[in-house]
């Protein structure tokens, strides 16, 4: 085993610490340090290309996560790191508690077909004979459960309710 790789393993022993990180089984654990080294590269890239001498980026609490499998399974944008270099704003986001993904009881994006036909049954809803209507119903839906991961992410404790398939505004999930 190489010294490089021996380094970047007691760097994610010590993230680990860190933040209290345990994982359910060794396969967790290994996808888990895979997301590290990537993420750990990618801002040494960051800061190497960096305008000053400083350590703009560095890894956060999310650092052993996939930011695009996140973005795919839950519909959030969660950076890995954080910039440094922007003083107060960041520190404080740096310091606030978050906490891991598992915790916060997210809708799983790629089980939308089965969280909209729970819901449907759930309340009662009209099974929609017109295609079209069903279509329209369920990305309205499919949009409330993006949007209630992100309130879910930020703290907020939210949860679907019988109006999670209404439009808020006219044509809102149809255009932009």
């Amino acid at each position: 085993m190489s010294q490089d790789v021996k380094d970047k393993m007691k760097l994610f022993e010590r993230f680990k610490e860190s933040y209290g990180r345990v994982y359910p089984d060794d396969e967790s654990e290994k996808r888990g340090f895979h997301n590290f080294v990537n993420n750990l590269a990618e801002v040494s890239r960051l800061n190497k290309a960096h305008h000053t001498k400083i350590l703009a980026y560095e890894l956060n609490r999310y650092a052993d996560l996939d930011p695009e499998a996140i973005k795919d399974q839950f519909g959030l944008d969660i950076k890995p790191y954080d910039n440094m270099e922007h003083g107060n704003k960041e520190a404080v986001q740096r310091e606030r508690k978050h906490k891991f993904l598992e915790d916060m009881k997210l809708y799983d994006l790629n089980e939308m077909d089965d969280l909209y036909r729970i819901w449907i049954a759930k309340y009662g809803k009209a099974n929609f004979t017109e295609k079209l209507d069903n279509i329209i119903h369920y990305y309205r839906f499919a949009k409330s459960v993006a949007e209630a991961n992100k309130k879910k992410f930020a703290g907020q404790d939210v949860s679907l309710g019988i109006d999670a398939d209404q439009v808020q505004e006219p044509n809102q999930y149809f255009y932009g």
